[in-house]
């Protein structure tokens, strides 16, 4: 035995020990428990209580307004049965905001991801728009251009190349930014051979407009059409004729053809109904028979913005599209030079080779340009034929100082030709 020392003494301490070992470990782990419990409680946020709104508007489109509720996160929403599902992606959307979608399914539902990386998910809202406005509709980001006998339709970078069923005949086209004819399918208008103004849907369903006998010599070469509603009118197809001097019209099936204007030196092409100026109202964007950018407004009077566009087989003439998120559009064309020209009612602004990246600045044919997102960042690009092949290019990532110049490819990643008549649309 070891002097000074009691066994007995040793034994009575250890339960003791051990009971106040064994309380720590339970108060650390229900303690670690509740921090777990919380966190979890914490992460688990509750879907928003929110309402929705959709609604059809005068172009065709859809509008999805936020009618009540907190801000939302544009990350933590998808919108499924759309055809961009993260439109949102990005922003937020507060209480009376709204963002234009394309409906391509016959439901429309408005989701909430739960939180980044967990599967789990709430449907906010839910659209039964029914068969007949999803089908007919060509899908966000669609690209078209035409030969003699066909359109073709391009679904954004990588997608199918495919030709719309029932036109023939194709001298010019346009986009289809409306809905004309009130099917809620926003058709491609054309000019055929014969002189006819027509839509055609996604499904081949094609509409006349006008013939030869309601408006005479519809301008069929170095031209482009336009859909939209200016100035109170209905939604319609913009387009001129080739009379002396010629002049400006717009048609709906069921209303023929009206004089718009007939500008002092005439017109070539119509871009379209668009906020030029910035001034808060629609002015009408066209080319005048010498190839110079103007717009008219809303009271008559006609303004130019002196760029000059270059034709060929067809004409630089472009669309209009806020191309770099500042909240102005800026009309997308080619000049005689065969540079891609942005402008507005100031004039012109030329890409150039310090814009790009690589420092090599595009060449166009001189054809009509197209805006989409055609890479679906949610952002326009602006799509045109190249210059010397005729393939079908586009800028990306415009204002931001670093342009990218990329071939539109098919699904099996070969280049798309285009057409230099009718150019893109």
């Amino acid at each position: 035995m070891v002097p000074g020392v009691s066994f007995a003494s040793e034994r009575s301490v250890s339960p003791v020990v051990g009971g106040v070992l064994m309380l720590g470990i339970v108060v650390l782990l229900v303690g670690a428990s509740a921090v777990f419990v919380f966190q979890l409680t914490e992460e688990q946020t509750p879907a928003p209580e929110t309402a929705f709104d959709l609604e059809r508007t005068d172009s065709g489109a859809y509008e999805l307004v936020h009618e009540a509720g907190p801000e939302l996160d544009g990350d933590r929403v998808t919108l499924r049965g759309v055809a961009d599902p993260d439109v949102l992606r990005g922003r937020t959307l507060s209480a009376g905001q709204s963002v234009v979608v394309f409906p391509q399914d016959e439901t429309v539902r408005i989701v909430w991801i739960e939180s980044e990386g967990e599967p789990s998910s709430y449907i906010l809202s839910r659209f039964d728009i029914g068969a007949t406005v999803a089908s007919g509709r060509f899908p966000g980001g669609t690209i078209f251009t035409g030969n003699a006998t066909e359109i073709t339709t391009i679904a954004g970078d990588g997608g199918t190349v495919s030709v719309v069923p029932n036109a023939s005949g194709i001298e010019a086209i346009g986009p289809p930014n409306a809905d004309v004819t009130g099917d809620g399918a926003p058709g491609v208008p054309y000019v055929n051979g014969s002189g006819a103004v027509k839509l055609v849907d996604a499904t081949g369903d094609v509409t006349t407009v006008t013939t030869s006998a309601t408006v005479p010599d519809v301008t069929e070469d170095k031209t482009r059409l336009a859909t939209g509603s200016w100035n109170g009118s209905p939604p319609s197809v913009f387009f001129v004729n080739d009379t002396s001097p010629s002049a400006i019209y717009r048609a709906t099936p069921a209303g023929g053809g009206t004089v718009v204007a007939a500008p002092g030196d005439g017109a070539n092409a119509v871009v379209g109904p668009g906020d030029i100026d910035g001034d808060g109202t629609d002015e009408l964007v066209f080319v005048d028979a010498s190839q110079t950018v103007q717009y008219l407004e809303p009271g008559g009077s006609v303004q130019d913005t002196s760029v000059s566009l270059g034709s060929s087989t067809g004409i630089g003439a472009g669309t209009m599209a806020d191309f770099d998120g500042d909240g102005a559009v800026r009309v997308a064309s080619v000049d005689g030079g065969n540079d891609i020209v942005l402008t507005d009612d100031t004039g012109g602004d030329t890409v150039t080779s310090g814009d790009v990246t690589g420092g090599s600045a595009p060449t166009a044919q001189k054809a009509t340009t197209a805006a989409a997102d055609v890479d679906g960042d949610s952002t326009p690009e602006l799509v045109y034929l190249e210059e010397s092949t005729g393939d079908v290019k586009y800028l990306d990532d415009i204002g931001s100082g670093t342009i990218d110049i990329e071939f539109l490819n098919d699904a099996d990643g070969d280049r798309i030709d285009g057409y230099a008549q009718t150019g893109v649309a």
